[in-house]
């Protein structure tokens, strides 16, 4: 593949699957909605990741609580 730098225009060109791409740099309003936008997702996964491990350990705790309510009754049969 070749690219060629424009360096005027300040812009790269190359053919990718028989196609003209042309790269060039975000604006400063750009480069800063995105940096928001990457800050809004990485908030929204870790919110996420909580509740997910919130919830495991909820599971966790009915599991246990499950397994004793049966022991319980296992040892009530006995008796």
């Amino acid at each position: 593949m070749r690219v060629v730098h424009d360096v005027f225009k300040n812009r790269y060109l190359f053919v990718k699957d028989e196609k003209f791409i042309t790269l060039v740099p975000l604006s400063l309003k750009q480069f800063y909605d995105n940096q928001l936008k990457l800050k809004r997702n990485s908030k929204a996964e870790e919110s996420e990741n909580r509740n997910l491990i919130a919830s495991l350990e909820m599971r966790e705790r009915l599991d246990s609580a499950k397994k004793k309510i049966r022991e319980l009754v296992k040892s009530g049969e006995k008796n």
